[in-house]
């Protein structure tokens, strides 16, 4: 599970070691050359932001039960849309977009038991007894890898 930068790291290795561009980068790093700009500063700034993600995706709908739920973003950078199609056909699935333009906001991994990233951070509303629906589906995802269900 990645959130906010780990969102934007994932993609970039993802981007790196499925697609083969070892070149892709990151804007906030200097990254100067546009047809490897994985990671890119929005045009509006994500930071402090409660927003409404529109769940896109069957499997995630599944672990959220909520197909329009409101996140708190920490963001500036986000994915280059040019670079949506390529990575959704290599296996990383666009899961959840902003409800208001469509921009990426989740992807996962297809085929993996719990490859999520997410340019919001769910651990900041996530308390003891209101967990959030995405943490508490990474520890069942990791409990149930280790051999573990409880």
């Amino acid at each position: 599970m990645g959130t906010c930068a780990g969102f934007q790291h994932g993609v970039i290795e993802y981007a790196r070691n499925v697609l083969l561009r070892s070149a892709a980068g990151h804007a906030e790093y200097g990254h100067q050359k546009d047809d490897d700009l994985i990671i890119e500063e929005l045009l509006c700034s994500l930071v402090g932001k409660t927003m409404e993600v529109e769940v896109v995706d069957s499997e995630l709908l599944k672990l959220y039960g909520d197909e329009h739920p409101k996140e708190r973003h920490y963001c500036r950078f986000g994915l280059n849309p040019s670079w949506r199609a390529p990575l959704e056909e290599a296996g990383l699935v666009v899961a959840g977009v902003d409800a208001e333009d469509g921009d990426v906001r989740v992807m996962r991994l297809a085929d993996h038991p719990f490859f999520i990233l997410t340019l919001f951070v769910p651990q900041a509303s996530s308390s003891a007894g209101r967990p959030h629906p995405l943490i508490v589906n990474f520890l069942r995802a990791a409990l149930s890898c280790a051999g573990s269900t409880e």
